[in-house]
């Protein structure tokens, strides 16, 4: 049974790096039609990680301040 006038659509939108049909050819259930360019994502993956780093040293930092403030807090209070 031959289908026709099928509409394949991409999950993610993106740049098409290589195509692996005819567009105008057959192709079977599973078979990659093209691949996408991923550098708008390896950079975003990229951004994340920088971010990560930034939120970790603030984190970090912060817990230092408070167990300088505790030790403070503890001579006052003693």
């Amino acid at each position: 049974m031959v289908h026709k006038g099928f509409v394949a659509a991409p999950k993610v939108s993106g740049r098409i790096e290589q195509l692996h049909v005819d567009l105008a050819g057959s192709v079977v259930q599973r078979q990659l039609v093209a691949e996408l360019d991923n550098a708008e994502y390896e950079q975003a993956v990229a951004q994340a990680r920088a971010d990560l780093m930034v939120v970790k040293a603030h984190l970090a930092e912060t817990q230092s301040l408070l167990k300088i403030t505790q030790r403070e807090l503890a001579r006052v209070v003693v």
